[in-house]
């Protein structure tokens, strides 16, 4: 009887075989036919090559200057961390919130470019590039090519992913470093391949310092899936070790030696998290509470309860925005579908390695603020689910014989509107860069000697300009900041819109028509807007024009024309400024309008409650701040003075359970003593052993 020669291959390949795992040390293998394997990689190569081309095209086209949002770090952080390595000097008190790498990487390319910021921008390019390669292979080397091209294809058109790809910033490579520290990871324990995991994994960490999850997921994945005799898996594992603390424990004693703990300021981000929340505004926190919080204790204390609800809360909400943020819609109930297939086919059990490993990375995102970009590593463990969706064998039918690529052409539509965001988003985002920074810096160079002190809010300015800057200080009035700049010995001002967003009480500097004592318009900017101030004797005069409402709603008027901002913006910053002069009856007509405006605006009806106040009209003022919590349940300054208007207004109950909720976060002592009075008198013994607790910290 002949056998089938299928069933008992020739001993030829062994030859073959050996000189295959010689070029293959970390043991891929390919559960697809090698002909369609080799297809799969040249699309995947073909895939690269297009995004490295139109990234690079961004990089050296419309990305000219970074933005106000995300890349503000590189201008203010990272660009002088970069310089200081590349002078020898590394400072371990400049990565409490993230490591060192990126700084690091920079400074080398930037050595090549002699220039920063296009070393950062390079530094995106090439790591973006490299986090689709390396996904490619480690999903190819669990499920197949198939499945690995498409994941990549719907990482290459996701809008946050091709969106810092091309930024200054640390996401990229990030994702990169997380990327190639799970490749090592998962493609086995031949060699030193465990070796090399653990010094990635290392690495990432000190890029993102988040990314220390990588460390109990590999000794998770080591002791849950990583196939073999024990003692290789103990081999493995000790080899991981070893990789993580050769590159690890350096810096570490390093960073402790010179008094830093690495990421020793991340319980900031924590604490913000928590308060932006309840309506606080980063400046606000910045000045009132974070001199007050000196560790993770300190934020753990302060309500132990609300803080444990709020990150349950952070749970769900976290994982609803990426659904919404980073994947969209549509691509995410692909996502969803292709879950189903994973449990129908049995795909599930191969991939199980890198979801664990995204478990474990979502959980250290959790305690944070919400972005995006934070999430960017997460997006290519979302898109698995995609690429099982359009690449499991079920749901595929055969017509004649052949396949019907019925079910491609479905992935085909999310993949498209995917696409079209991203291009969208790109458009948003280059439209958006401050360029007249550009402009202005032009103007500086035949006015400014370098290192003169410019005031501005964001540093793009000084560093384009090679000035130094001086942030623009959370003030109200002129004299205020005329005071100050003479203090801090500024010589320009640079006033955008953003400055105009985030100083609302400074809005008509837009206007070149609203002459100002001390101040001499250099340049106007209407692309901006923007206007580049010199100071000059008398700044910090109040204008004349100033104590009437009317020529103050003119300019800034003007100048909110001129950013193209919603017209509820000029009711909002007239009447702000009306209050600040103690004119409340035109301040509460600007608020009035801001409300019809805006109904569902809760500051203006908190603005309202205070100009009602100053009025003495307190029944007027609770309905507006009850209005506030009804909008803003958590707004905690709007029930603060509801209670006092309430307690005023001879209705001390209802003063008593409008404090109730807040007593552990007032920070007004005169408050707190009238707390614990009224809570005496009505009996109330807990509410007022709180207050006094409260009031002892605050001592």
């Amino acid at each position: 009887m002949v056998r089938s020669t299928s069933r008992y291959p020739r001993r030829t390949s062994t030859k073959r075989s050996s000189t295959r795992k010689n070029k293959d040390p970390f043991g891929l293998r390919e559960p697809t036919s090698a002909r369609t394997a080799v297809w799969h990689r040249w699309a995947a190569m073909i895939l690269v090559a297009l995004v490295a081309g139109l990234l690079l095209w961004v990089v050296l086209g419309p990305h000219k200057i970074g933005d106000y949002y995300t890349e503000t770090d590189f201008y203010g952080s990272y660009a002088e961390g970069a310089r200081l390595i590349q002078a020898g000097h590394l400072d371990p008190s400049r990565y409490a919130v993230v490591g060192p790498v990126f700084d690091l990487v920079v400074a080398a390319v930037g050595l090549a470019t002699r220039d920063l910021f296009t070393a950062a921008e390079l530094v995106a390019v090439l790591a973006a590039c490299g986090t689709l390669i390396l996904w490619f292979l480690s999903v190819a080397r669990l499920a197949g090519s198939g499945l690995a091209l498409w994941t990549i294809l719907f990482l290459a058109v996701n809008p946050t992913f091709f969106r810092y790809g091309y930024s200054a910033t640390t996401d990229a490579l990030g994702t990169f470093m997380q990327a190639a520290a799970l490749f090592a990871l998962l493609v086995g324990r031949r060699g030193l391949v465990p070796l090399w995991a653990g010094a990635l994994a290392a690495l990432a960490a000190l890029t993102r310092y988040n990314a220390v999850y990588l460390f109990p997921g590999a000794l998770l994945y080591y002791a849950c899936f990583d196939r073999g005799r024990s003692g290789s898996r103990l081999r493995a594992l000790t080899l991981f070790l070893i990789g993580f603390a050769v590159v690890i424990v350096p810096w570490l004693g390093f960073s402790v030696q010179s008094g830093q703990m690495p990421g020793g300021a991340l319980f900031h981000d924590i604490a913000y998290d928590f308060y932006s929340s309840k309506g606080i505004s980063w400046d606000r926190y910045a000045v009132q509470i974070q001199p007050e919080i000196r560790s993770l204790r300190d934020v753990a204390l302060r309500a132990p309860a609300v803080m444990l609800r709020h990150e349950f809360t952070n749970l769900v909400q976290h994982l609803a925005l990426d659904v919404k943020l980073l994947l969209g819609w549509q691509v995410a109930a692909w996502c969803i579908f292709g879950l189903i297939l994973s449990l129908w086919d049995g795909t599930w059990r191969r991939l199980l390695p890198i979801w664990m490993m995204g478990a474990c990375l979502f959980i250290t995102l959790v305690p944070a603020i919400h972005s995006e970009r934070y999430s960017l590593p997460l997006a290519p463990i979302y898109l698995t689910l995609a690429g099982v969706a359009a690449a499991s064998p079920r749901l595929i039918p055969i017509v004649n014989g052949r396949l019907f690529p019925l079910k491609w052409v479905l992935a085909l539509l999310p993949l498209l509107i995917s696409g079209t965001t991203s291009l969208n988003t790109q458009r948003e985002v280059l439209h958006k860069l401050p360029v007249e920074v550009l402009e202005a810096a032009k103007v500086l160079d035949r006015t400014a000697t370098r290192g003169t002190r410019i005031l501005a809010r964001k540093p793009h300015i000084a560093y384009v300009a090679g000035l130094t800057l001086v942030p623009f200080p959370a003030v109200g009035t002129l004299p205020e900041l005329g005071q100050y700049c003479l203090r801090e010995k500024v010589k320009f001002i640079y006033f955008s819109w953003l400055e105009a967003n985030t100083r609302p009480y400074f809005t008509y500097l837009l206007d070149p028509e609203a002459h100002v004592p001390g101040l001499r318009m250099e340049r106007f900017f209407p692309g901006g807007p923007a206007v580049l101030y010199r100071i000059e004797p008398g700044f910090g005069t109040t204008p004349a024009w100033f104590t009437s409402d009317s020529l103050r709603t003119v300019h800034v008027t003007r100048a909110i024309t001129s950013m193209d901002a919603a017209p509820w913006r000029v009711p909002y910053i007239c009447g702000t400024y009306a209050y600040e002069q103690g004119q409340f009856v035109a301040a509460l007509g600007h608020f009035n309008l801001l409300m019809q405006l805006r109904p569902d605006f809760a500051e203006g009806y908190f603005l309202a409650g205070q100009a009602y106040s100053g009025l003495g009209q307190l029944e007027n003022a609770a309905a507006a701040y009850a209005r506030v919590l009804e909008l803003q349940p958590d707004h905690p300054e709007a029930r603060w003075r509801l209670g006092w208007t309430q307690l005023l207004a001879g209705q001390t109950r209802n003063a008593a359970l409008t404090w109730r909720p807040i007593i552990e976060a007032v920070r007004d002592s005169s408050t707190l003593v009238t707390m614990i009075g009224l809570y005496d008198r009505l009996g109330d013994q807990q509410a007022a052993l709180e207050a006094r607790k409260t009031l002892m910290r605050r001592q």
